[in-house]
């Protein structure tokens, strides 16, 4: 006789599980994070945040944000965005990384730069591709898996290598790159059709595609290089010291983010889009709302853990970070706003209001840019703190547009 499933039991076991294995990947990274600190400085830190940064704006668009639809499409819609999405990202990858060797002899350290940035855009690209199959399919314990190899993976590399002569930077690139191939390697063992899918794209695949996806490369473009700009324009436009702190900061607030959102998630995109293909409005609404006061109680103690982390613990990790408070004020804005927004961010995209996201994401970016090119005049700690301000606003603001567009629905 077929037991009932209880629904309820079946989803506190799952939130539990995307959470433990988030949690013991996290804390790894931290650790790991906590011993490069005391035998790296402030540049080794500033590079590998900038390098960092620009392939996860490369990555938002190479793929040409097929990821976004996947969890919604059919099955022959979904092949075909798949091999769009693998075509992409291998074409990219690899101009990037025949234009890195050919540099090699007069632009070393561009050169290096770019060969990190070509393996790691591959490897996030890609792996958001087998992450949005493992919603489509309902196997977020692949998530959990995927979490679990690539955190206790970068940190053991981290922990190992660190002790060598290399240079920081080149540790916490390296190890991320090798670490995140396999996490990706570790879900595609659970997904015994994905070979299927990762495949180079025939003719008819595109114009399925383009019909799919419509302005959402140009939007994810504009909504990373937004949060990318931070670390790329600080050791140019301020101080490599902030830059530094910034990214020094950004490993161990990130996490926290990273924790809420990854188990947040792909549970809210995998409800949303169960409603939005049953065309269930109120269902729409009720998940959204759910989830937005959840978030919405882990305000204060985010807030009060970054204060005690940039003021009391990264100060202890060495002399170069005993200036790290002077961030304190714009930390707890942008990553506490991030904290909140980020899990639900899919929200206009997922009822298919692209050019909603698109103009919101431009207006974003416009947002980011110009407090940070203020930082030559007014200061880079000023300047930084206008940034999250504004951060702020414009993060209010989408979630105003994500319940409008919801008690819009005509279905």
């Amino acid at each position: 006789m077929i037991q009932p499933v209880d629904e309820k039991r079946s989803r506190r076991g799952l939130i539990g599980k995307l959470f433990g294995s988030t949690v013991a990947a996290q804390a790894a990274a931290l650790v790991a994070t906590t011993i490069a600190a005391t035998r790296a400085e402030p540049a080794d830190f500033a590079r590998y945040a900038a390098v960092f940064a620009v392939m996860s704006v490369v990555a938002s668009v190479n793929s040409v944000a097929v990821e976004t639809r996947v969890p919604v499409t059919s099955g022959v819609v979904r092949a075909a965005m798949m091999r769009v999405g693998t075509t992409t990202v291998l074409l990219c990858s690899a101009v990037v990384f025949a234009g890195s060797l050919l540099l090699l002899g007069s632009h070393r350290d561009v050169a290096v730069n770019g060969i990190f940035l070509a393996a790691g855009t591959a490897a996030i690209s890609l792996v958001s591709l087998l992450i949005a199959l493992a919603i489509r399919f309902h196997r977020q314990d692949l998530l959990a898996l995927n979490r679990v190899v690539q955190g206790l993976s970068n940190a053991m590399l981290i922990s190992t290598v660190i002790w060598t002569s290399l240079p920081g930077y080149v540790v916490l690139l390296g190890s991320f790159v090798v670490s995140t191939i396999l996490g990706g390697l570790a879900m595609m063992r659970g997904l015994p059709r994905a070979a299927a899918y990762l495949r180079i794209a025939r003719r008819s695949d595109w114009a399925v595609t383009m019909r799919q996806v419509g302005m959402q490369p140009l939007t994810n473009l504009f909504a990373n290089l937004g949060t990318a700009l931070p670390p790329i324009l600080l050791p140019v436009l301020g101080t490599v010291e902030i830059a530094g702190v910034w990214a020094l900061a950004s490993r161990f607030l990130n996490a926290v983010v990273s924790m809420v959102q990854s188990t947040v998630g792909p549970m809210y995109i995998g409800d949303v889009a169960g409603a939005v293909r049953g065309q269930a409005r109120d269902k729409v609404a009720r998940v959204h709302n759910a989830w937005l006061r959840r978030l919405g109680l882990l305000v204060i103690p985010m807030i009060a853990g970054t204060i005690a982390g940039i003021n009391v613990i990264i100060p202890l990790l060495g002399s170069q970070w005993t200036n790290a408070g002077q961030i304190t004020i714009p930390a707890c804005l942008s990553f506490t706003a991030l904290l909140v927004w980020l899990p639900t961010s899919q929200c206009l995209v997922l009822l298919g209001r692209t050019k909603t996201e698109f103009w919101w994401t431009a207006c974003y970016v416009v947002c980011t840019l110009t407090p940070l090119l203020s930082m030559t005049k007014i200061g880079t700690v000023p300047g930084l703190t206008v940034w999250s301000v504004s951060q702020v606003a414009v993060i209010l603001a989408h979630i105003w547009l994500q319940r409008r567009a919801i008690t819009t629905l005509n279905w």
